[in-house]
């Protein structure tokens, strides 16, 4: 990390590699570019709802991402290990 000025404030935070997939408090975001279609996935940790923003890799244009409390009830779901069901 990189001090800004010198005034004690970091430039920008990073986190380690792999943190993601270790984390299970972190959702990953897939976001489709309206614009050229271009799908990439949002590199940061998702915990709560929010709205940020962020560069289309492709075609460069600023996206606006929209994370609801809907979207992370739904990953919390997609992600919560199933039990099988017994067949009678």
């Amino acid at each position: 990390m990189r001090d800004a000025g010198g005034r004690g404030e970091q430039a920008c935070r990073t986190e380690p590699v792999g943190k993601l997939e270790k984390d299970p408090e972190a959702m990953r975001a897939i976001v489709t570019c309206e614009c050229c279609g271009h799908r990439q996935t949002v590199a940061r940790p998702i915990r709560r709802p929010e709205s940020f923003y962020l560069v289309c890799h492709d075609c460069e244009r600023t996206l606006r991402v929209d994370v609801t409390a809907e979207d992370i009830r739904a990953a919390e779901l997609s992600s919560s290990p199933r039990t099988p069901s017994r067949a009678a």
